[in-house]
C-alpha cells in the first residue's frame, strides 16, 4: 500500500489547529507538509502545536523570526525520519527538509515557502540564484527526491518570464513539476510538487483537493513506498473496575499474611508480596494484548460523527456534479462540523473542570493535557524492547562510573574534606509509629503505583484498613532492627527525554527516573519526617537552603537572589552571579563520605546510623520498557532519584 502525502498553505487556518488535526486524521495522511504555518518557536506556540498534532504523529517546523511565514512537516511517528538542513541561510525562501529511510531506500523531502516577489532581497533573481544553490545540494543525494511547497509562481502562465526561467532551471537539474490543476482559489498554480525526471513510479495520482479550509487547495499524491502503520504496543492489564473489594479484603483476612507474627523483616516483605500477588491473580488475572495506538479525542460524540458523514456526502455530490449550489452547501456543512468540534471540546473540558473543582490533582492533569505539558513517551528506534532496556541500563551505569572515576582521580581520599561537628546533639534511633500515625501517610503514598508493588494503587488504597496492622509491623521492624531488606532497595528506571525537542535517538538526552515500591517509600517517609524534625529542632538546616525544606522553595531563592543583586547595585557595587550545574549529582554521592558526614557533622549515631548504612548498601536498579526488563545492576554509590530520602540526604551531603 502506498504512502499518502498532502501539502497545504495554512495561513488562514493557522489558529484552528483542532480542525486541521481532524482534517489530517480524516484524510489519513502519512506525510503532511504545511507552508505559512504562522507559528513561532516550539516553546512559545507549544499549545497550538500540541493541538495540531494527532496521536501517533510528530511535527517538525522552522518558524519565521518575524510575523507570518514558516514551514513544517508532519509525519507518522513510525517513519524513520531525520530533519535535514543544508546549512545555508536563504533570504528569498524558507525551507525545511527531512530524510526518510524506508526499507534501505533513501527519500529526501524538501518543503519550501517563497513569499510573493517584491523588490530587494525577495526579487526573482535572488530566488533563482538561491534555489539553484539549494538544488545543487539536494540533487547529488542518492535516492528519491521530492520538493514541495508554495512557490508563488504562476506556472499556469507559460509565457511568463519567471515561469520560463523556473521551468528551465528544473530541466537543467533533471527535475519535473507534477501539478496540473489550479491550487489557488484565483485559478493559479502556486503550490507545486517536483521530483526527479527519471524517478518513474515514485509519485502517483497527483491531484488537487478543495478542502474549503484556505484560499489554497490541498495538493495530494501517493508515494510508492511502504505505507507506515500506526504504532502497535503490547499492553498488559487487569479488569480492576469489576473487582469486588469486599471479596479481596476477605481473602486478605484469611491469608497467612495476617496470621504471621513477623520477626524477620525480609521474610515479612516476601510474604507480603507473594500473598497479595496471589490474591490479585485470583480476582483480576493479568491479560496481555497488542493494541494499535490511534488518535484519541474523548470529546468526540455521535453528533459530530453524523455531521461529518453528512459533510462527506455533500462533498461527493459537489465533486460529481460540479454545481456551485452543492459547493455552498458543502462549505456550510464544513463550518458546522468545525463549530461542533470546537464547542464539543469546550463543553467536555468545562464539565471536567466543574466536576473536579476540589480535586487539585485532576485539575492540574487536565490543564497539563490542554497545554500539552506532558510529552509523548518516545524511545530510540528499536525492534526489541528487552534489548533497548539492556542498552539503557548499560549506558546509565557507564555514565555514572565514568563520572565517579573522574571525581576519585581529582579528589583522592587523603585530600578530602574533614567534617567537624556543628552541634552537640545526637540522633541515636528512630521512634516506632502507630497505625493511626501511619495511615494518613500511607493514603498519600499509595495513590501512585509502581511496577514493583504486588497490587496496583487503586486496590491498595481500598484495602489499607485491612493491611495497615501488617504494614505498621513491617515499618516498625525496619526501624527497630536498623534493617532495610534488599527486596525494598531495588528501583525500576523509566528513561524520560529531558526536553521534547531533543534528539530521541541519542541516549545522553534521557534521564533515569527511579520508581520505588510503596513499602520502601513509606518507610523512607517515616524516617524523613523524624530526620527533618531532628534537623529543625536543633537548627541544623543550612540557612540559605531553598529546596527540600519547609517554606523554602525556588520562589524564596529567587526573591533572595533578586534582593541581594538589587541591594548591591543600589550600593554602587558590581554583581557577578555564579551558577553551578552538577552532572548526575544524586547518582555520584559517595556512601562513605555521606555516612561520615551524617555521623560527625550531624550527630546521627548508633541504630539511626546503622539504618542508613543498611539503606545505602546493596541497592540495585533495572530498566523496564514496554513490559520488558533489563538485568539488575548494583549501585556502589548514589542516592536514588525519585525516593523520599534522596533529596534530604543529598542536601546534607553537600552542606559543607
Amino acid at each position: 500500500m502506498a504512502c499518502s502525502f498532502g501539502l497545504l498553505n495554512c495561513r488562514s487556518v493557522c489558529n484552528k489547529s483542532v480542525i486541521l488535526k481532524d482534517y489530517i486524521v480524516d484524510r489519513n495522511f502519512d506525510i503532511f507538509t504545511i507552508t505559512e504555518t504562522w507559528l513561532r518557536s516550539a516553546d512559545s506556540d507549544e499549545v497550538v502545536i500540541g493541538d495540531l498534532v494527532p496521536t501517533g504523529y510528530v511535527f517538525h517546523h522552522i518558524p519565521r523570526e518575524t510575523r507570518g511565514g514558516g514551514v513544517g512537516i508532519m509525519l507518522k511517528r513510525s517513519l524513520d525520519a531525520e530533519i535535514y538542513h543544508t546549512g545555508t541561510s536563504y533570504t528569498s525562501f524558507e525551507a525545511i527538509g527531512v530524510h526518510l529511510k524506508v526499507l534501505s531506500r533513501d527519500i529526501y523531502i524538501l518543503v519550501i515557502y517563497r513569499p510573493p516577489s517584491s523588490s530587494g532581497i525577495n526579487s526573482m533573481n535572488t530566488f533563482m540564484e538561491e534555489f539553484s544553490s539549494c538544488l545543487e545540494h539536494y540533487v547529488i543525494k542518492p535516492g528519491s527526491l521530492m520538493i514541495v511547497g508554495d512557490f508563488n509562481l504562476h506556472i499556469d502562465r507559460p509565457s511568463d518570464v519567471s515561469t520560463i526561467n523556473f521551468l528551465s532551471l528544473l530541466e537543467v537539474f533533471n527535475l519535473r513539476q507534477h501539478v496540473t490543476q489550479a491550487t489557488h482559489r484565483a485559478g493559479h498554480f502556486l503550490d507545486l510538487i517536483i521530483s526527479r525526471n527519471d524517478d518513474n513510479g515514485f509519485l502517483q495520482s497527483v491531484n488537487v483537493h478543495d478542502s474549503s479550509m484556505s484560499d489554497h487547495f490541498t495538493v495530494m499524491c501517493s508515494l510508492n513506498i511502504r505505507k507506515p502503520y500506526f504504532q502497535k504496543k503490547m499492553v498488559s492489564s487487569r479488569k480492576l473496575k469489576s473487582v469486588d473489594f469486599d471479596a479481596i479484603k476477605s481473602c486478605i483476612e484469611r491469608s497467612a499474611l495476617l496470621a504471621h507474627d513477623p520477626t524477620n523483616i525480609s521474610q515479612c516483605v516476601d510474604l507480603y508480596n507473594s500473598e497479595l500477588s496471589r490474591i490479585l491473580d485470583c480476582h483480576a488475572p493479568l491479560t496481555t494484548r497488542v493494541v494499535t495506538i490511534r488518535p484519541a479525542a474523548p470529546w468526540y460524540n455521535d453528533e459530530i460523527k453524523i455531521e461529518k458523514k453528512r459533510r462527506r456526502q455533500l462533498e461527493r455530490r459537489w465533486r460529481a456534479s460540479g454545481l456551485l449550489s452543492y459547493r455552498r452547501r458543502f462549505t456550510e456543512q464544513c463550518r458546522l462540523v468545525n463549530q461542533l468540534l470546537w464547542s464539543s471540546r469546550s463543553r467536555f473540558y468545562s464539565k471536567v473542570v466543574n466536576e473536579n473543582q476540589s480535586d487539585q490533582r485532576k485539575l492540574f492533569s487536565t490543564v497539563d493535557k490542554l497545554l500539552h505539558r506532558t510529552p509523548d513517551v518516545i524511545y530510540p528506534p528499536h525492534t526489541n524492547a528487552e534489548e533497548l532496556a539492556r542498552r539503557f541500563i548499560t549506558f546509565f551505569a557507564n555514565k555514572i562510573s565514568t563520572i565517579h572515576q573522574g571525581l576519585v582521580q581529582r579528589c583522592p581520599n587523603d585530600a578530602g574534606y574533614v567534617d567537624a561537628p556543628i552541634s552537640s546533639c545526637t540522633l541515636t534511633h528512630f521512634e516506632t509509629v502507630s497505625v493511626d500515625d501511619l495511615l494518613p501517610l500511607a493514603r498519600r503514598i499509595s495513590k501512585k503505583s509502581c511496577d514493583l508493588d504486588p497490587i496496583p494503587a487503586q486496590l491498595l488504597t481500598g484495602c489499607l484498613d485491612v493491611l495497615m496492622p501488617v504494614i505498621t509491623k513491617m515499618v516498625n521492624l525496619s526501624l527497630a532492627t536498623a534493617c532495610v531488606p534488599n527486596n525494598l532497595k531495588e528501583a525500576v528506571l523509566k528513561p524520560l527525554l529531558k526536553k521534547k525537542n531533543l534528539d530521541h535517538k541519542d541516549f545522553k538526552n534521557y534521564r533515569p527516573v527511579s520508581n520505588l515500591s510503596f513499602l520502601s517509600n513509606l518507610i523512607e517517609k517515616v524516617v524523613a519526617i523524624q530526620l527533618s524534625n531532628y534537623l529543625q529542632d536543633n537548627h541544623l538546616h543550612e540557612t540559605l537552603q531553598s529546596a527540600y525544606k519547609k517554606f523554602h522553595s525556588t520562589e524564596t531563592a529567587l526573591i533572595k537572589v533578586h534582593n541581594d543583586i538589587a541591594t548591591a547595585i543600589d550600593d554602587g557595587l558590581s554583581v557577578i552571579l555564579v551558577l553551578l550545574d552538577l552532572s548526575a549529582a544524586f547518582d555520584t554521592v559517595d556512601h562513605g563520605i555521606l555516612l561520615t558526614r551524617l555521623s560527625m557533622r550531624y550527630g546521627i549515631r548508633d541504630k539511626a546510623l546503622e539504618w542508613f548504612v543498611s539503606y545505602l548498601s546493596d541497592r540495585t536498579q533495572f530498566v523496564k520498557l514496554d513490559g520488558s526488563s533489563s538485568e539488575s545492576i548494583h549501585l556502589p554509590q548514589g542516592v536514588p532519584q525519585g525516593s523520599v530520602l534522596g533529596p534530604i540526604l543529598y542536601s546534607l551531603y553537600t552542606s559543607p
